[in-house]
């Protein structure tokens, strides 16, 4: 066998003939017929962007236009890409399902145009069977539907001015970008508008603008590089708790010679009190961001206590596990109930400092942080808030878990089960509970209401509900 001779099979190249596989499909088929008043019609619409655009002095000939697809079209594989591309009007965004957002420049636009108007092929007409409608982007548009004083007037107020976030559109373009930055800071410069660029979110062209008039508000809306205006969020204390307080039961276990024992995790919220000897030996550390006029621990309290002593105060729901923590107290959510002294607020801004503050110190030992905290605003399913990624981001980077409550509805009548979809709409989660990499959880009740109210197992009147935004499921866990 050893010297057995094996015949080898040498293939030349170029030997044979190349054939090319027919793909699979016929040619594509158009969701409408492309008719010459649809032709038209876009025409038209196009026309009213090229209006927007000789508006706009040279060099900063850019706007965003918005592009609405029929429904049956929204999927990404159906995206008009034929259309709008680097050699027309590129996309440069999403916003709502079947919601595109592309740049306009004069160039841009008349290859467009020219597409539109004498583009045959089946590419092409499928492409234009996917338009329902192109439009310019508008003053009502920026400021989500509202005017500009309720906006003004439901801003956060500090120093005498209002705070609002504005979000600039990303052209995609350095050049474009850099020419649409420096006319709206020069835009803000000139009308006497304070703002400041917002680093902390990343790549996103984020401003906070402080308002003295709604006037200030209509020169944010009218920009056209500005893709929204929202009021800056505030955080609060949930619905508080300190319904009928009681003494605490003197059988509650103690935690020992050997804390070590216990994981501790972050109580990012009102404060706990000092005033307990018993729940001061389960405090880990303390970090106060509130002053001493504006603090009111009862919620804070009533978070701490059920982290240690859960299974004990609720010895009756065989559910609840007898895992007990330590606390790491951070103080950051002022009163916001008027019969307990004066209130304050605390805003994303602000919120976002104080937590990396105390990750920086104690993110090694300490992997899980509750931030049982609301916000104002409600998760929107065409966005993801900014908070709540910079939230991801912090987890990312540090190597922790944040566990955010999905908020409490505090309008009556409360939410009913099962609910109407009316009712999801406006019970929605709010900020941040829309985190991705966070675990958002909500309640479900412990015991049967005596008449028309939620059973046991059923969802709390007063939790919120999901989804979040692309329909991401939320909350990832309810419980007692």
């Amino acid at each position: 066998m050893a010297n057995e001779r094996l015949y080898i099979k040498v293939i030349l190249p170029k030997q044979g003939e190349e054939k090319r596989v027919p793909a699979g499909g016929g040619e594509p088929r158009p969701f409408k017929d492309v008719t010459p008043a649809l032709r038209h019609s876009l025409l038209l619409q196009l026309g009213t962007i090229e209006a927007t655009l000789k508006s706009i002095p040279l060099p900063a000939r850019v706007v965003p236009a918005r592009v609405t697809l029929e429904e049956k079209a929204i999927a990404k594989s159906h995206r008009p890409d034929v259309l709008f591309n680097k050699a027309t009007c590129p996309i440069i965004g999403a916003g709502k399902p079947g919601e595109l957002f592309v740049k306009a420049t004069p160039r841009g636009l008349r290859a467009l145009q020219f597409r539109i108007e004498g583009g045959f092929a089946p590419q092409v007409k499928k492409a234009i069977s996917t338009l329902h409608n192109i439009s310019p982007i508008s003053t009502s548009d920026r400021l989500s539907g509202v005017k500009p004083s309720e906006l003004f007037n439901a801003a956060p107020a500090k120093g005498g001015r209002r705070l609002l976030k504005v979000h600039l559109f990303d052209f995609g373009d350095r050049d474009d970008q850099d020419v649409q930055i420096n006319g709206f800071e020069d835009l803000l410069a000139g009308e006497r508008i304070q703002f400041e660029r917002l680093q902390k979110f990343g790549k996103q062209y984020t401003y906070l603008v402080r308002c003295q008039t709604s006037d200030d508000v209509s020169v944010l809306a009218n920009a056209v590089m500005v893709r929204r205006v929202d009021r800056l969020p505030v955080f609060r204390t949930l619905r508080n708790m300190h319904l009928n307080p009681r003494p605490l039961p003197a059988s509650l276990c103690r935690i020992g010679r050997d804390p070590g024992q216990y994981p501790i995790v972050g109580v990012v919220d009102s404060g706990v009190t000092r005033d307990l000897p018993a729940l001061q030996d389960w405090v880990h550390a303390r970090e106060p961001f509130v002053a001493d006029a504006e603090s009111n621990t009862a919620h804070g309290t009533f978070v701490a206590g059920l982290l240690v002593w859960g299974h004990e105060l609720n010895s009756s729901l065989t559910e609840v596990g007898a895992h007990p923590c330590r606390v790491l107290d951070v103080h950051v959510l002022p009163n916001s109930d008027p019969s307990r002294g004066p209130v304050g607020f605390i805003n994303e801004l602000e919120l976002l400092q104080a937590l990396e503050d105390c990750l920086q110190r104690y993110a090694n030992d300490v992997k899980v942080w509750n931030l049982s905290l609301g916000s104002d605003e409600i998760c929107r399913l065409d966005r993801f808030s900014d908070f709540a990624v910079a939230l991801d981001n912090l987890q990312e980077e540090y190597g922790v878990t944040f566990v955010i409550a999905a908020g409490n509805y505090e309008e009556h009548p409360l939410l009913q089960y099962p609910r109407s979809d009316i009712a999801k709409e406006s019970g929605r989660i709010t900020s941040p509970a829309d985190s991705v990499l966070g675990v958002t959880v909500a309640s479900v009740a412990q015991l049967d209401h005596p008449s028309d109210g939620s059973k046991r197992g059923e969802p709390s009147p007063f939790s919120r509900n999901g989804p979040g935004p692309n329909y991401v499921i939320k909350p990832d866990l309810a419980h007692f």
